[in-house]
């Protein structure tokens, strides 16, 4: 009843600010069921993350705030700006990092980002994480769960452990790519990708089974 809700949402926002028109695709209705589902989905603890459908709830914001103005609701241009820098802001909720927003804005999904979209695509960024803070989601007073603080300098030695990490995170991170496109190619052919319902419960269930009998697993991440 929301085929628009499903995925991530980022590909179609790439599409949509390239020129392309994706009917309903940031309408209200999409709004509402993406919000609900989300936070379903995260708090129930599945292993899937928040920053595309954060940036798709905050285009279907953009999008809808721009049919109050005429002046973005009859020029596509000035509504793609709008969503570049919803987008932006979608981001920077997600880790609470107003520049990474702009930067993600500016090289992930924007095709066309002329200087005064940087600016209000970076006050927008601004306002949602003084507005995240604000709120205080956490109960930490920080923008995000986990922040580390560096009371002391690193050591030169510590630059070999260092490497061999970004090594191993170059490594897993493209075994993970092709492992992740491969199972998508796989699961086109398969019956449960046919019905979806079905495959959401296979899913939770597996992911139940397999993070309940750890006690930590278990546990929230606001918790641990």
């Amino acid at each position: 009843f929301a085929p628009y809700a499903c995925g991530s949402g980022i590909p179609e926002i790439k599409t949509i600010l390239s020129g392309f028109i994706i009917r309903g695709y940031l309408g209200k209705w999409t709004l509402l069921i993406k919000t609900v589902t989300l936070v379903l989905a995260v708090s129930s603890g599945l292993s899937l993350g928040k920053e595309g459908p954060l940036v798709h709830v905050a285009c279907c914001c953009g999008n809808i705030l721009c049919h109050l103005f005429t002046k973005y609701r009859k020029n596509e241009a000035k509504r793609r700006e709008v969503l570049s820098a919803a987008a932006a802001a979608g981001v920077s909720v997600a880790f609470g990092a107003p520049i990474g927003g702009v930067l993600f804005s500016l090289e992930e999904v924007s095709y066309y980002f002329p200087l005064k979209t940087l600016w209000s695509s970076f006050f927008a960024a601004l306002v949602a994480a003084f507005t995240l803070r604000s709120i205080n989601p956490f109960g930490n007073s920080r923008l995000v769960l986990f922040y580390v603080e560096f009371h002391s300098p690193w050591h030169l030695l510590e630059l070999v452990p260092f490497v061999l990490l970004g090594i191993f995170g170059g490594l897993w991170g493209a075994f993970f790519i092709r492992s992740n496109i491969a199972w998508c190619r796989r699961r086109k052919t398969t019956k449960l990708g046919r019905y979806p319902v079905l495959e959401v419960l296979g899913v939770t269930a597996l992911t139940a089974l397999l993070a309940f009998p750890n006690q930590y697993t278990r546990m929230s991440t606001s918790e641990l």
